[in-house]
């Protein structure tokens, strides 16, 4: 039981850290587009390799915070249908939701690791201005999606106490 405290913490820091660093992507974000917007004020041209690394930042800020959204439950929810039932059908709905959503999104990390793992062994390069590794962009994606995965299972998990609980 201890074991699984400490993984569950462990695992709640990374989520934590991982969040923090989508916040600073976002400020580098912000920083860049501005700067740019300027650059293009000041001498009439932008920087060619300023949209680049944006695209870049928020693809890692998305997956480097959906984990810590789902955590959050701050996600969109449909939740009209979800409040009219009562606390056991909410708590079972919940449990289907959420070992379905692992379930995708296992499949996802899954395979968008195989890719990335063929663009390593490749050494596929994105074909834009600053010609990155295709690996080095993208390996947040399977690693984003597991982190999802867990999180789904861990959330599932919790529900499914409660309707034990609720069915006492």
């Amino acid at each position: 039981m201890a074991s699984q405290q400490k993984n569950s913490i462990l695992f709640d820091r990374i989520v934590n850290a991982m969040a923090v660093l989508a916040g600073l992507l976002m400020m580098l974000t912000l920083f860049l587009v501005c700067g740019d917007v300027g650059t293009k004020l000041v001498i009439g041209r932008s920087l060619p390799w300023v949209a680049e690394i944006v695209e870049y930042c928020l693809l890692w800020l998305t997956f480097l915070g959906t984990t810590w959204v789902l955590k959050q439950n701050a996600h969109i929810r449909m939740d009209m249908v979800v409040d009219r039932l009562n606390l056991r059908h909410q708590s079972l709905l919940n449990i289907v939701t959420s070992f379905l959503g692992a379930m995708v999104c296992l499949m996802i990390a899954w395979h968008s690791a195989r890719v990335t793992w063929q663009h390593v062994q490749t050494g596929y390069k994105l074909l834009t201005f600053m010609t990155v590794p295709a690996a080095l962009i993208n390996f947040i994606i399977p690693i984003g999606f597991l982190l999802l995965t867990i999180q789904f299972v861990r959330r599932g998990h919790g529900f499914f106490k409660r309707f034990v609980d609720l069915n006492r």
